[in-house]
C-alpha cells in the first residue's frame, strides 16, 4: 500500500496560513483566528490528539473552515483512525472538487478503512495517470483478479464395529477434497463480479445389509457455480446478489474378491444418482461510523428441503481501521419441507492486522444444522451429518499489492446418525481441515 508522500505534506504547508500561536486556557472561548493559528502549530508539532481535541472543541462551537477540516482530517489519518478521517476529507473534496490530494487521502482513508466500493468510486473521480499510480488493480483489464484455492478435510474415525447380526444401517465419510478458482470484474460502474467454479469430491462408506452384507464403497463428486454481483449504491450502502447451482453425483460401488489374478479386489457399480441443488442470496449492507450493518436473507433448495434462511451482521471497528475488528453473524434458518426443524445460527470472529503485510483472525460457529448457506451464497453445507460448531484460525500475508497467501484451519464438530435394531443413535465425531489458497490482482 502506497503511502501519501514528503511533497503533499510539503503542499499542505505552502497552502495552510500558519502562525505563531500561544496557549490559551479556555478553549471554548476561542475565536476562528485563534483556532486557526492553534490548529495550525499543532499540526506543524504533529500532535494529533491535540489537533483533534481542539477541533472538536470549535466544531461544538459552531466555528468550523476549510483548513480545519483538512487539518482535522490529518490527525485522524496519521492516527490510524481511518473511518473519522473520512467525513473531513470528505467535506475538503466538496469544497474543492479538484484537490487531487485531498482525494487521495480519501481513497486511502476508505480502503484502509476497509470501505473499499467507496475507495473505488473516488478513484474514477481522478483522472487516468492518477488512478493508475495508486489502484491496486489494472482498469483496463477486463478480468482483475484471479484467485486459486485447495481445501482438504481430515475425518476421525466413526465407524461403528459391525456384524450382520447388528442389523447396522450407518454411510461414514472417509475423505474430502476441495478444489476452486475464483474471477474478479471491478466494472466502472461502481459494481464487483465474481465467477466461482469449485469441485469437491470424497469417498463415502455405507453398510446396509439391505444392500449388501459388504460394505458398500460410494465416490462422491459435486460441481458448483458461484456469480454475485456487488453494487454500491450511495455512500457506504452497498447491494449484494448471490446465486449457486450444484451438481452432485454418487456411485455406490460393492466390493468383491475374485479368484486368480492375485485374489485382486474388484468393485461392481451397483447404483448412480444425480441431484442438483440451488441457492439465490441478497443483502443490504449500509456503513455508519465505525460500524457496518447488513441484513440478507437466502432462499435455497438443498438436499431435496426448501429453505429461507433470514440473517443480520454487524461488523465493529472499535479504532476505526483493521488493525481489529469483529464480526458478528446470526441466522434463522426455517425449512419448508420439514416444518420442525427451526435453528439459529451464530457466528464470530475476531480480526487483527498485525502489520500492513500480515493479518490475522479467530472464529467459531455455533447452531446444529443439516443445510447451510454461507458467504453470501458461495458455500453450501449440505453434509450428511449434522453440524453442531466449528471453530480456527485464518492467516492471510500480502506479499504486494498484486499478490496475497491466505490459509484457514478449522475444526468441524458433527453428529452422525445410525441405526441398529431399528434405533436412531448419535455418534459425534470431528474433521479437521486447512484451506489454502493465493489471489492475484492484475
Amino acid at each position: 500500500m502506497k503511502h501519501l508522500n514528503a511533497n503533499i505534506i510539503f503542499f499542505l504547508l505552502l497552502v495552510a496560513s500558519g502562525f505563531n500561536s500561544t496557549q490559551l486556557v479556555a478553549q471554548e472561548n476561542l475565536t476562528l483566528n485563534e483556532i486557526d493559528r492553534l490548529s495550525y502549530d499543532y499540526y506543524i508539532q504533529k500532535k494529533w490528539d491535540d489537533l483533534i481535541d481542539l477541533g472538536k472543541q470549535s466544531l461544538k462551537n459552531d466555528i468550523d473552515f476549510y483548513y480545519l477540516q483538512y487539518r482535522m482530517g490529518i490527525a485522524y489519518y496519521n492516527k490510524r483512525n481511518y473511518r473519522k478521517a473520512i467525513p473531513h476529507f470528505e467535506n475538503v473534496v466538496s469544497i474543492t472538487p479538484k484537490d487531487t490530494i485531498a482525494k487521495e487521502y480519501l481513497y486511502y482513508s476508505c480502503l484502509l478503512g476497509l470501505q473499499v466500493e467507496d475507495a473505488r468510486k473516488i478513484l474514477a473521480s481522478l483522472d487516468a495517470e492518477y488512478r493508475k499510480k495508486i489502484s491496486f488493480y489494472n482498469q483496463s483489464k477486463t478480468i482483475n483478479g484471479i484467485s486459486l484455492n485447495y481445501k482438504n478435510i481430515q475425518f476421525d474415525d466413526y465407524t461403528i464395529n459391525n456384524t450382520v447380526v447388528d442389523n447396522l444401517t450407518q454411510v461414514t465419510r472417509n475423505s474430502l477434497n476441495y478444489y476452486s478458482v475464483n474471477l474478479f470484474n471491478y466494472a466502472e460502474n461502481s459494481s464487483i463480479f465474481n465467477f466461482n467454479l469449485s469441485l469437491l469430491n470424497g469417498e463415502n462408506s455405507i453398510y446396509d445389509i439391505a444392500y449388501s452384507p459388504e460394505i458398500i464403497e460410494e465416490k462422491m463428486k459435486q460441481y458448483q457455480l458461484y456469480f454475485s454481483w456487488n453494487k454500491n449504491i450511495g455512500k457506504g450502502t452497498n447491494l449484494k446478489l448471490g446465486l449457486t447451482y450444484m451438481s452432485e453425483t454418487l456411485d455406490w460401488y460393492d466390493s468383491q474378491t475374485t479368484t486368480g489374478n492375485g485374489n485382486r479386489p474388484t468393485q461392481t457399480r451397483i447404483y448412480d444418482g444425480k441431484f442438483s441443488n440451488f441457492s439465490s442470496y441478497l443483502s443490504f449492507s449500509k456503513a455508519i461510523k465505525n460500524i457496518d450493518f447488513t441484513i440478507a436473507s437466502s432462499f435455497s433448495r438443498i438436499n431435496s428441503n426448501s429453505l429461507i434462511q433470514p440473517s443480520i451482521s454487524i461488523n465493529y471497528f472499535p479504532f476505526g481501521n483493521a488493525s481489529l475488528y469483529t464480526k458478528t453473524d446470526m441466522y434463522y434458518q426455517h425449512n419448508f419441507t420439514n416444518k420442525n426443524n427451526k435453528n439459529v445460527v451464530f457466528k464470530q470472529s475476531v480480526n487483527s492486522s498485525i502489520s500492513t503485510n500480515l493479518s490475522v483472525a479467530i472464529f467459531g460457529l455455533l447452531g446444529e444444522i443439516n443445510n447451510f448457506v454461507d458467504d453470501a451464497g458461495m458455500s453450501i453445507y449440505n453434509n450428511l451429518d449434522a453440524l453442531d460448531y466449528w471453530y480456527g484460525a485464518s492467516v492471510n500475508y500480502l506479499i504486494n499489492n498484486h499478490l496475497q497467501l491466505y490459509l484457514i484451519l478449522r475444526n468441524d464438530a458433527l453428529i452422525n446418525q445410525y441405526t441398529q435394531d431399528d434405533i436412531i443413535f448419535n455418534n459425534p465425531y470431528n474433521t479437521r481441515s486447512i484451506f489454502m489458497g493465493m489471489q492475484f490482482n492484475f
